[in-house]
This record gives C-alpha cells, structure tokens and sequence, in this order.
C-alpha cells in the first residue's frame, strides 16, 4: 500500500493486511500524520519516515512477518512501545535522526541491523549489548549527546559494523576484552577519543578502521601481532606523530590517510617498501635526514589495478618520488608485465602542484601533441629498457574527476599506422592550491611495443560530481562534463640503470639545497 507523501494523512485508521502486493506500507512523507493505529496482516516493511508521529502502537509488536521498520526522521517520536520486543521477525530497525529519542530502546533480539544515528541517547546500559547476539550493524553517527560505552559492547558477537562516527562528546572506546570475530568496520571519526585501545589488534576481521579527525589522539599503540585482514586505516587530523608500529604487522594495508596530522614528525622510506599493497601516497616536504621524508601531508588511497597514485605538493620534487619507485622492490610491480596480463592503462601516476614540465624530460611541447620523430626507435630491441614516463601540465579547476587518455601514434614493422589507447581515471583529494597540476604517469614498454612510435595525443576530461534535489530529503547525484586544456606534455625513457641510481639527484630545488632520500 502506496500513501506516500499524503500531505493531508493525519491519522491512519485501524487496518487488516492479507496479500499485500510486496508486503510494504509506505507513508513516508505524511508530514501531518501524528497517529497510526492498530494493525493487523502480513505486512513486511513499514516505512514511516518524515511523519510527525509520537508513537506506535503497541499492536506493532503483534506483525509476525514484519521485517523492516524505517521511522528516520520521526523527529517527535519519543519512545518504542515494549511490545517491540516479540516482534519475531524483526531484522531491520531505523531510526536516524529520532531527535526525541534519548534513551536506547529496547529490542528483539532477533534484530540485525539497527541504526540510531542523529538521535539524543546519552548513554547506553550494559544489558542493552547483551540482549543482541545476530546483531550485525550499529550505526550510532552523530550522537553528539553520547559521552560513553559500556564494556559489554564485546557481547556483540556477530556485529560486523559499527560506526559512532561524529559523537562529538565520546571519550573513550573500551578494551577488546572479548573476541569479536566478526567485526570488520570500526569508525570513530570526529570523536572525543584521545587513546586508541592497546588491544585493538585483537579485533581480527578487521578490514576498515576509522579515527579521522580524532582531534585529542596522541598515538596509535605498538602491535604486537599481524592484523591481517585490515586495509583501510584512517587517522587523518590527529595529534600522532608516527605511523603506527611495525608497519609490517599491517600487511594487507591498502589506504593509510594521514592527512592534516600537524605532529607527525616523519614516515621511514623503508616503510613504504613495507606496505606491499599500498596505492597512494600525498607528500608535502623532506626531513633534513636523508633516511626519511616528513610527511605533513599524507594520503594514501586505492586505484584501479593495484596501481599507486602519488600525490604531493609542490615542495615535494618529482625526482624523490621518482627514486622511490625505481628502487628494485617497487620497480618490479610498476614495469614487468606477468605473462598473460592484459595491461594498457598506467601502472602508477603522481601528481603535484605546478605549471612546467620539469628539464629531467628529454621530449617536451606546448600544447596537447607531442613529435617525437626518430629517438624512441632506440627503445626497440633495447632489453634495459623499462618504458616511459609521460609528464602533462593541467589546468584542472574545480572538477572532482578526470580521465587522462593518451593517444600513441605509432608505425608497424609494415609502414601501417597504428593508434592505442592508455586511460587513466583520477578522483581528485581537494586542497587548496593553484588549480593547474603537473601529472606524472608511467607506461610498461609492453604497452608501446607497436613498431616505431610517430606521437602522442592527450585529452583530459573533467566531471564534476552535482547533487540535484529528489524527493523529499532526498537527493541523485548527476555528473557535468567537460573537456579541460592541456597546457604543456613531455615524455622520457626509463631504463633499468634507474634503479642504479636510486638516491640520485638531478635538479637543484627552489631553495637551493641538495635533497635525497
């Protein structure tokens, strides 16, 4: 039964339900419906989001088959009637942003998914955590009244999500002092926590943890024991001043954001060759010493691919990140192509803020084309020779994302042309800085054995992600196109006397002193 947004809808009288096509009552949108009275049937799901409702009726607890309850944004309902509780069948429970509600309701426990986010609880008991063994989601967002947790909150024993994220008065998140095998997210973002629990690295499954924007967290403890399965570690605008401990104990890490950390003194190079798995690294400047880079900006996230997206600001030299990728343990993963791998996009690409093409490319033209007549026919039959690295100046404005595509004009054994195609899809990490942009992308030499390369092309197009209004509190997301101007290319050859010189320099930088790493 479809009454959504009868606007004129203050009371539901009393109703029977049998056979009702897909089982669903939908009132959402009732703005004026305060009172829902007795049901009976087979209803299945009952949506009453965005009415004005100060209750339920106790016969809710009477609906054997009712599955799912969504009462988001009841902004005047109080309190669930304890008849809730026989509700046997009840699995999906939301109740985001029941501004009313200031106490955690008490529930079947038979429930699975369980969302109290925006509400006003203030704290939540210990048996509340007991009663809920098939819990397997809790999101507590925004509760910004909650201030703690009880320990029994390891009862949870089939939870597999949990998220307070931006509880704003939250202090503290109790010890592992039971197994929860099955936890695989953790968000505490945007909380009041200032020590992360010693025995986090107990929490086994875990895939995603969360302490971004923790403003009093100081540090993350040392791990005493691999956790294998996380790849997603976000400690981005924290207090800490190194990366958590052994690095090596995090082996599947993935993204590791340590953006906006003020404190953090310096990451170890060495760490980096570490986090086999890792995809993007933002750097802002050096360490005077030469075994490590102060990261005062740092993000590190997943590209298509398993490839590794570099992204720094203008402080930091293309040369360093450069070295870095052509030191033996990484230079492997970016240019030898495993037999029977298809691979025609680029396998690592960085970006910095700036307007040239740096003296290290040996090709370079204004412009979007690039001649680069006879030079690279010494690539041919050239076993050192790795493949190339292609350096574009981008005036990149306002857009979320962009496609790179390179274009290789090349010549067969036969005098037949010949085009490929490289693409490359970036998701902008917006900062604020000029908006043009010096992308560095590197191609195998698997990708540009075609025969005798004549040019290259580029193109880049932007898309901008606009959210357009849909419904009632409700809203899609639709991309604007657009076709961006690049301002200068360049190209250079990379062979495997590279890695030989790994820790090189070749360019003196603005200020006028040497830096290595």
């Amino acid at each position: 039964m479809d009454l959504e947004e009868c606007k004129s809808l203050v009371e539901l009288p009393p109703l029977r339900f049998h056979n009702v096509h897909d089982g669903k009552l939908d009132l959402s949108g009732c703005h004026n419906l305060i009172i829902v009275s007795k049901m009976y049937g087979n209803i299945e799901f009952i949506d009453l989001t965005w009415t004005a409702i100060k209750e339920l009726h106790s016969s809710i607890g009477s609906l054997k088959n009712l599955h799912e309850l969504d009462l988001s944004h009841c902004e005047h309902l109080k309190k669930l009637p304890s008849s809730i509780c026989y509700s046997e069948s009840l699995q999906v429970l939301k109740m985001r942003r029941c501004v009313s509600i200031d106490k955690f309701p008490e529930l079947p426990k038979n429930i699975k998914e369980l969302d109290l986010s925006e509400t006003s609880i203030r704290q939540i008991n210990s048996s509340s955590f007991e009663c809920m063994p098939y819990l397997e989601s809790l999101y507590m967002k925004k509760c910004t009244m909650l201030k703690s947790l009880p320990t029994t909150i390891c009862k949870l024993k089939s939870l597999e999500k949990l998220s307070f994220r931006n509880c704003s008065k939250l202090k503290s998140f109790s010890e592992i002092s039971e197994p929860m095998e099955n936890l695989e997210e953790l968000y505490l973002d945007g909380t009041l926590i200032d020590e992360v629990p010693q025995s986090i690295w107990k929490l086994k499954s875990l895939e995603k943890l969360s302490f971004g924007n923790c403003s009093k967290l100081k540090s993350f403890p040392e791990i005493p024991e691999p956790m294998e399965n996380l790849k997603y570690l976000y400690l981005n605008g924290t207090l800490i001043d190194e990366v958590p401990q052994p690095i090596e104990y995090l082996p599947k890490i993935t993204i590791l954001d340590l953006s906006e950390c003020e404190n953090l003194k310096a990451i170890p190079v060495s760490n980096i060759y570490n986090m086999p798995n890792i995809s993007c690294v933002y750097i802002e400047e050096y360490h005077k010493d030469q075994d490590w880079a102060v990261l005062s900006d740092v993000w590190i996230s997943e590209t298509l691919q398993q490839s590794k997206y570099f992204s720094c600001c203008e402080c930091f030299f293309l040369y360093t990140i450069h070295n870095i990728l052509m030191g033996k343990a990484l230079q492997d993963r970016i240019f030898v192509t495993k037999e029977g791998e298809a691979l025609y996009d680029p396998r690592v690409n960085f970006c910095y803020p700036g307007n040239k093409i740096p003296q290290w490319f040996a090709y370079k033209s204004m412009g979007f084309a690039l001649p680069v007549d006879s030079a690279p026919s010494t690539w041919i039959g050239d076993e050192s020779f790795l493949g190339i690295v292609i350096c574009l100046v981008v005036d990149l404005g306002n857009f979320n994302d962009l496609t790179i595509t390179c274009e290789i004009h090349c010549l067969t054994s036969l005098d037949k042309s010949h085009v490929f195609r490289s693409c490359l899809e970036i998701t902008q990490k917006h900062t604020q800085c000029d908006t043009d942009r010096v992308f560095i992308l590197y191609l195998t030499r698997d990708d540009i054995y075609k025969g005798k390369i004549a040019s290259f092309k580029f193109n880049i197009k932007y898309y901008n992600r606009v959210p357009i209004q849909h419904g009632i509190g409700s809203q899609r997301v639709v991309y604007a196109e657009e076709f961006g101007t690049i301002k200068e290319c360049g190209i250079r050859s990379i062979y495997k006397k590279d890695a030989e010189e790994f820790g090189t320099i070749h360019e003196e930088p603005h200020n006028g002193k040497r830096t290595k790493i």
